[in-house]
Parts: C-alpha cells; structure tokens; sequence
C-alpha cells in the first residue's frame, strides 16, 4: 500500500467534502486573478469600481474560510491515521509477534517506523495539502489563460508538461539516496542505544569509548552524506523547476508576439497570470518530494506490517475458562523440548535439548550453569516465550497448544537477568496501597522511592534496587510459578541471606512454584528441592551431587 492508497482508504468518509472545499479554494484563487484583471482594465484616477472591489472582498474571505478548513481537516485526516497505524502496529506485536520474531525485526527499526517515519507523514500534511490546493488553483488559472489567448494556453501547458516531466524523471534517481538515508538512520539509532545502555562499560575504558565514537561518527556521516546528497539533488530539481516557469515568462513576453499580431493586444494580461500562478507552481514542486518521502515512510510502515501479518505463529489470545483449567495443576511435564538458534546462511550455531522435565506443583527447582550455557534460553523455553522446534509441554493432561498458549504463559511470573522495570503497575488490576508500602518496607526501599497514583516515584536506582522494585511487582502479580534469574546477583549479603532463607521458603510456603537461576555459594541450595545444571544446551539433575 502506497501513501495515496492510504489516503483513498482512511478519508472515504470526508473525502469529496475535503475535495469540494479543496475546488472552491482553488475557484477562489483564479477568480482573484480574473478580479484584478478587470480591475486593472477599468482603473481610473480616482475612481473605485465598487462592483469588483465587493466581489474581491468576498472571494478572499471565501479563500480564507476554505483554507483554515482545509488545512485543519487535512491535519488532522493525517494524524488520525498515524495515531491508527501506531496502534495497530502495537497490536500486532504484541499479539502476533513472539520473542524470536522481535528479536529477528530489531528493536531500532520498530521504533525508526513507529516514530521517525511516522512523524516524517505528519510533518510533510500540510506541504502536499498546500500543493494539491495550488494545483488545481493552476488548473483554473490556466483554464482563464485559454479566455485570453489559445495561443498561449497551448505554450504554457506544453512548457509545464516538459518541466514537470523532466522534473519527475530527476527526482527517481533521488529515491535510492531516500532509502539509503533511512537504513542509516535505523543504524545510527542502534549505535546510540549502544552508547546509552552501555555507558558505565564505555566510561571504563578509554579505548571502547574512541572506538563507539568513532563508529558514532562513521554511521552519522552516512547517514549526513545520504541526507546532504538527497538535499542537493532536490535542490537541483527544483532550481531547474523555477528556471522553467521563468523561461515560460519569457516566452510570453519575447516570443510569442512575433508570431502571433493579436497576441500583443493580451500580453499585459497573459502575463499576469503566468506570474500569479509561478507561485502556486513552485508550491507543487516543492510538494512532490514531500509526497515521494510520506510514500517511502509509509511503505516502509505497511512493510513491517505485512512482515507481522505474516507470521507463522497463530496469534495466542486469552480465555478465562482455559486459564482457569491449567492454573489449578499438579504437574508440568516438558518433554524432548529443543531449540536452535541460526546465523544469516541458516546454519545452526547453538542448541538446547532435548530437554525432559517434570515440574511439581509447590516444588523449588535451582538452576546452574557457566554463562553461555543455554539457561537463559532454557527459561523462554519453560514460559513458552521461545516456541520449541520440537518437544511438548503438557500441564496435567492438557496439552499446550497454540489455543492455551497465552493461558499457559499466565502461570508465570519472572524476573530474567535483563528484566525491563516498568514505572507502573500494567496489568495489576486491583492492588491495594497498604500492601504496596509493605513490600517497599520490607523490600528496604523506604527511603529510595513512594508509590503515588500508581506510579513508582523512582526506578533510577541501583541494579539490586531496582530488581527490589521488580520483586515487589512479580509479588503483586500473584502468579503460580515463579521464575527468578540471577536475582541475588546484585544483593548485599545480608539481604542474599534473607532472599534464600526468608523470602523464598514464605513463597514455597504459599504453595508458589519456584525456578531459580542462582550462581551463588551451594551452602544457599538447601531451600532446593532439586538442583538442575545446564551444560552446552544440556540439561542434568545433580541433586545428589552438590
């Protein structure tokens, strides 16, 4: 779908009105003209002609009137169906798209699309608004032209015609150079997300901080050489645009009266209106690239759209009546789970599994493993975040299907080792205040942040408090399983102790499922009721053996 398709589709509604306001803007426009070349024809020292000076008058008031509507309509035409793209768009990801299926679009050009081009859209409305408006107030005043002189109706749309052909073919070599800009731009915003989510890493090291900057550098002046190149070539375009319609004044004035005798009677008037509408000419050149950039957005938008449509995986949506038949089980079985992660040519380069476990209701299961060692992709794979090539999950005797895909994944709650912290409580419905203060109290957190309408008054804290606050939230969620990744990595020892000693037996106690990554000292492992370890994608119990 292109930007006039677009258009075509989400202003059905209001079309012919904004196209019948857009027709007497542009009526208006050339009936000024005819009104001051009458005007002029009649003009007498000290004189008014009463007649024409009240329709001048009106006509600039109709002029006015259509053109606030037009341009408060239209901006609002285009923002409306921004604001529709980016929720759908929202949807879609987070209905259709799975964990693997982001990771492989990129983070950096789901927010190029959703925000860069999108605004790109909005910020072009009211120049391709303007230039359609001036086109047909040059229709119109080309139309009063042919009244005057055929002779030059004839001239001005053949030297019009070449212009914008010539014009049109100059600006399909700027198109590659459009796209370009936009890949570089996607990459430089990848480029500084680096700097910002690794910036106590770059500040360590003097040689990482030159390298990053350099790249930065590198990257930004891509994306500069690709925007000064479109610039100048546009700027090329529309200089040989004005040159055109200048030469055509030319025409009028120098060539034409040579061949024609009763030309020369009109010329005054035949050149007023090629200077009156050299404006509205140039507002329609200069409305071509703003077109041709809103068409690449937004065909670079529906683009990401069809690659979410489609997506193999059928969409999970929710069902109490389902939810309600697994949360009550007695046993998770996982059986020959695998998993496989490809390079660009397709070639395998890591794998987990086939990994065979049976989880108990109320059971504490520690996780261990080197870095690297598949736990983090064996985590996604219990939560059903990661899709297993092959293998099967089974909650009592009830098979997860795509159908019980997302009442399945509503069994968990999990803090990963890169846990995003949310400021709010999304998705918590009814939480109650008192409880929320007790959690921060005991979480010691008192004194670092409130919770006021809702809102975590400070996350910028530190990585341990931070997953303080995250722990508050998970304990809020009040799910059935518990998933906790590394979690006391970042604890001061006295409150590891309370983790493994307090906290977690009040969980087991409450009759939570509990999986815990933990890389700390075994002495911890006696809350454990087993204790599995990851090896090269392998999993083994080696409960016996700690």
């Amino acid at each position: 779908m292109n930007f006039l398709d677009l258009l075509k589709a989400e202003t059905k509604d209001v079309r012919n009105v904004l196209l019948a306001y857009m027709f007497v803007s542009g009526l208006s426009n050339a009936f000024i003209l005819f009104i001051i070349n009458g005007a002029a024809a009649t003009v007498t020292y000290n004189e008014i002609n009463t007649r024409l000076f009240v329709m001048f008058i009106l006509v600039i008031a109709i002029y006015i009137l259509t053109q606030q509507y037009i341009f408060k309509k239209a901006s609002a035409i285009v923002d409306q169906i921004i604001q529709k793209i980016r929720i759908r768009l929202t949807d879609k990801i987070i209905k259709r798209a799975e964990l693997i299926d982001l990771d492989n679009i990129g983070n950096s050009r789901v927010y190029n699309h959703m925000t860069h081009q999108t605004s790109e859209v909005s910020t072009y409305a009211n120049e391709i608004t303007a230039a359609v408006q001036s086109f047909i107030m040059v229709v119109f005043s080309v139309m009063y032209l042919g009244t005057i002189s055929i002779e030059a109706l004839v001239v001005t749309i053949l030297v019009v015609a070449l212009g914008m052909i010539v014009y049109l073919g100059m600006e399909t070599k700027i198109i590659p150079f459009i796209n370009k800009y936009n890949e570089s731009e996607i990459k430089l915003f990848s480029t500084l997300s680096h700097l910002l989510d690794g910036f106590k890493e770059i500040k360590l090291s003097h040689d990482r901080s030159e390298d990053i900057r350099e790249h930065i550098d590198e990257v930004s002046k891509e994306a500069m050489n690709n925007s000064i190149t479109t610039k100048v070539m546009y700027s090329n375009a529309y200089i040989f645009a004005q040159t055109f319609f200048y030469v055509l004044v030319g025409i009028m004035v120098f060539v034409l009266p040579r061949f024609f005798e009763m030309y020369t009677e009109s010329v005054t008037q035949i050149t007023a209106v090629i200077l009156f509408i050299i404006g509205p000419l140039s507002s329609v050149v200069a409305g071509i690239p703003a077109y041709t950039r809103s068409d690449i957005a937004i065909r670079n938008i529906m683009l990401l759209e069809a690659e979410l449509d489609n997506l193999k995986v059928d969409p999970p949506s929710f069902n109490e009546s389902r939810y309600k038949q697994l949360k009550n089980f007695k046993e998770i079985k996982f059986e020959g789970l695998e998993f496989h992660y490809y390079d660009r040519n397709k070639d395998k380069t890591f794998s987990v599994g086939p990994v065979n476990l049976n989880v108990k209701r109320g059971e504490t299961i520690f996780l261990i493993g080197g870095n690297g060692s598949g736990k983090s992709t064996l985590l996604k794979l219990l939560t059903a975040l990661y899709r297993p090539a092959t293998g099967q999950i089974t909650v009592d005797k009830t098979q997860i299907t795509p159908n019980f895909m997302q009442e399945y994944r509503e069994l968990y709650s999990a803090i990963f080792a890169d846990f995003h912290l949310f400021d709010q409580l999304y998705g918590i419905k009814d939480w109650d205040p008192d409880n929320v203060e007790e959690l921060i109290s005991e979480m010691r957190l008192t004194d670092k942040t409130e919770f006021k309408d809702g809102v975590f008054s400070n996350i910028n804290l530190s990585t341990g408090q931070r997953k303080r606050i995250a722990m508050i939230v998970s304990r809020l969620e009040n799910r059935d399983i518990y998933i906790f990744d590394e979690w006391a990595a970042d604890q001061d020892p006295q409150f590891r102790e309370y983790y493994y000693y307090t906290l977690l037996p009040e969980l087991k106690n409450a009759g939570k499922t509990l999986i815990i990554v933990s890389h700390d000292d075994s002495k911890f492992f006696s809350t454990a009721d087993r204790v599995l370890r990851m090896d090269d994608g392998k999993l083994s119990d080696v409960t016996n053996t700690i």
